[in-house]
């Protein structure tokens, strides 16, 4: 028996399932993360997903670019620190981005610095504001993204990696359609 054994072929042993291993981060791909970031001057700006995993489908848009093209290639288990300047990540604050209102206009008189707020624009689609300070009755909002102008640093660790299609699921369901 011990030489049945040592005549068969080593195989290597199947892949881990559900986590992707031996998958790259690329098109076609579900991807789950795990990630903190950082800005160059302001240290841990965001840390939420550092033990909640961030899913989502590669080359939907769901991060900036440049986080994107840093984890492209990376498989399950793999961590990296990437660095995306600001034209990859949330763009160049916008001056022009940032309006003046008389403070009635706020939902709340108690309002502080960096409280944030839903305007309805022109068109009746809800923005984003920032409140950046006071100067008598007007207030200062800022519709730049926060962290725009940063140039931001991703600490990463890919937990996960499968495809967008399965075959395998196209087939079941072609059969039971």
């Amino acid at each position: 028996m011990a030489n049945e054994m040592a005549k068969r072929p080593k195989t290597k042993p199947p892949l881990a399932v559900g986590t992707g291993e031996g998958r790259v981060v690329g098109e076609n791909t579900v991807v789950t993360l795990n990630f903190v970031v950082r800005g160059e001057q302001e240290g841990v700006l965001d840390d939420m997903y550092a033990k909640t995993p961030f899913k989502f489908v590669f080359g939907q848009g769901d991060l900036p670019p440049g986080l994107e093209e840093g984890i492209t290639g990376l498989m399950a288990a793999q961590s990296k620190t990437i660095v995306v300047p600001p034209e990859r990540a949330y763009g160049e604050r916008n001056k022009d981005l940032v309006i003046r209102i008389p403070r009635t206009q706020l939902p709340s008189e108690d309002c502080v610095v960096g409280t944030r707020y839903r305007r309805l624009n022109a068109e009746g689609e809800s923005d984003l504001f920032t409140v950046m300070g006071y100067i008598g009755d007007w207030v200062y909002l800022d519709r730049n993204h926060p962290w725009a102008g940063k140039q931001l640093v991703y600490e990463v660790q890919v937990v996960e990696v499968l495809p967008l299609f399965t075959p395998a699921l196209s087939e079941r369901d072609d059969r039971e359609g």
